[in-house]
């Protein structure tokens, strides 16, 4: 046969072979670049775009009703300080902060269309400091001349409802649902221990503590509490509910030796709840807002990070 005719057949040179690596690499790369510019340029259209509809959104919050009941969740969670970063404001701009939400019961104790607040509150995912920080605002702003109102379908879930009760009582009315319940039930403090865990991983952790009252560490030292961490402890929990005791014996008009009756007898029924007034009036929740609206002759509810 003649050589011709695997001329087509032929390999290629590698000089032909290393042109066509580098055509190659060169042909990738670009496209790479191409489609890396265009995703940082849809980002950048996206945070653009999110920012001018926030901006949009806050000039929007002028435009309230003449008059309107402040709506207020504190089952809900709220972050201590708004987001630093552009990224966080982003994804968290729906979520007022902690802060930010103190601030607008400020102002909302002085702004003449707000008529009342309206909160619920069952099973709150806000702490005890937050919590205490609410109370004194709630008392701020029924002291400006307003009137405050609460909701709540239960306090607690068989219990653990001390804090949501101790944040109701700061409001004028409380109001429960027939089929609930006051779980105030008392403080517990939980530590979780870790030690027999990093004794399996052969772990030893090391650290020194100048007293025996220096239990920051002791989670990963110990299988359980010191007779030090169990009396520090005991003495926070006891100090804390000695106060809510305080504020709610106040509030509601009750003996702290008779609220400790309830306590121990607790949950406590709704219908026996309003009986020893810890509650003002059993409704469900469309109810209240249906009374609501006859009283302050308005329909308009606006929640408070609108």
């Amino acid at each position: 046969m003649s050589e011709s005719l695997f001329a087509d057949l032929r390999q290629d040179t590698p000089k032909e072979s290393t042109k066509k690596s580098i055509f190659a690499f060169f042909k990738y790369s670009v496209a790479f670049i191409v489609l890396l510019l265009a995703l940082i340029g849809g980002l950048v259209v996206f945070l653009i775009s999110n920012i001018l509809s926030d901006s949009s959104a806050n000039d929007a919050i002028t435009a309230l009703p003449d008059k309107f009941i402040l709506k207020l969740d504190l089952d809900t969670s709220f972050n201590e300080a708004e987001p630093s970063e552009l990224l966080d404001r982003i994804v968290y701009k729906d979520n007022q902060s902690f802060y930010q939400s103190l601030r607008s019961l400020k102002v909302a104790a002085k702004d003449p269309r707000v008529k009342a607040i309206y909160a619920t509150i069952s099973d709150s995912a806000i702490g005890l400091a937050q919590s205490e920080e609410f109370y004194k605002a709630i008392k701020a702003f029924r002291k400006a001349g307003k009137k405050a109102y609460i909701f709540s379908e239960s306090f607690g879930s068989l219990g653990g409802g001390s804090s949501e009760y101790h944040l109701a009582t700061a409001f004028d009315k409380i109001y429960l649902q027939p089929t609930g319940e006051v779980g105030i039930t008392g403080i517990s403090i939980e530590t979780p221990f870790f030690k027999k865990t990093l004794d399996k991983y052969g772990i030893k952790p090391r650290f020194i503590a100048r007293k025996e009252y220096k239990d920051a560490m002791n989670s990963f030292m110990y299988d359980d509490m010191t007779e030090a961490q169990r009396t520090s402890t005991t003495a926070l929990a006891n100090g804390l509910f000695n106060q809510l005791i305080g504020d709610i014996s106040k509030a509601r008009k009750i003996s702290k030796d008779k609220f400790m009756e309830y306590v121990n007898n607790a949950p406590i029924l709704a219908k026996d709840a309003l009986k020893a007034g810890l509650v003002d009036d059993l409704k469900y929740q469309h109810e209240l807002e249906k009374e609501l609206i006859k009283e302050f002759s308005t329909k308009d509810f606006v929640y408070l990070d609108e």
